[in-house]
């Protein structure tokens, strides 16, 4: 009823094309069950949903977590995709198809992202960009992890498919792999960061944008 209520106002009042998801804690301190510690998370204790929302913070679905295996039909019907995929999957579900030009752009961490979930999502007509585990760049020719450690900050390189357009990109920010079917390297823009010897933050860096 609550994601009927949430998905109902959303496509009313509160309808965007770009979207988020993530996980949520829900804080609860009783005993359940179903109750999480995770440590290091502003909210340690409660119930942790996976949320598609706005970037407001409007949630549009969400689904409470229901361990490895609480999405495996959907693992099944898309192979390759993991559970973190599944949950994306399902997360969209209830959203209309849209048009290409108003198509949803979805954004998400690399707990979710795999090259297949980008294709499946790209087969329906979703934009996406998420970063990504290296291991999940299914081989993809870029600058090894090394190569990139040993050139300057803000440098990046990327490799794009060409029947679908997909971009895979390595930037030297710490290493951060990226992919997305909707979004390119350019235009590039300057990346803020701290500076440890000047205790302050400084332009210093190019970054894909």
């Amino acid at each position: 009823m609550l994601n009927e209520r949430c998905l109902m106002y959303f496509k009313k009042i509160m309808k965007q094309q770009h979207l988020s998801i993530d996980e949520s804690m829900i804080p609860y301190y009783g005993g359940h069950g179903a109750k999480q510690f995770i440590r290091g998370k502003p909210i340690r204790f409660g119930y942790k949903t996976w949320v598609l929302a706005t970037p407001l913070g409007y949630c549009v679905q969400f689904e409470p977590y229901q361990g490895a295996n609480g999405r495996q039909a959907n693992a099944d019907e898309y192979p390759g995709i993991g559970m973190g995929g599944a949950v994306v999957v399902d997360l969209i579900s209830e959203l209309e198809e849209e048009e290409p030009e108003d198509c949803y752009h979805l954004t998400f961490d690399n707990l979710f992202t795999s090259l297949k979930l980008i294709d499946v999502l790209t087969s329906k007509k979703i934009g996406c960009t998420g970063t990504v585990r290296a291991n999940r760049t299914e081989q993809c020719p870029l600058k090894s992890i090394n190569e990139m450690k040993n050139t300057k900050r803000g440098t990046f390189d990327f490799q794009q498919a060409e029947n679908t357009g997909v971009i895979v990109v390595r930037w030297n920010g710490n290493i951060v792999n990226a992919v997305s079917n909707a979004a390119g390297v350019n235009p590039l823009q300057s990346a803020s960061r701290c500076s440890k010897a000047e205790k302050k933050n400084e332009s210093r860096s190019r970054s894909p944008s």
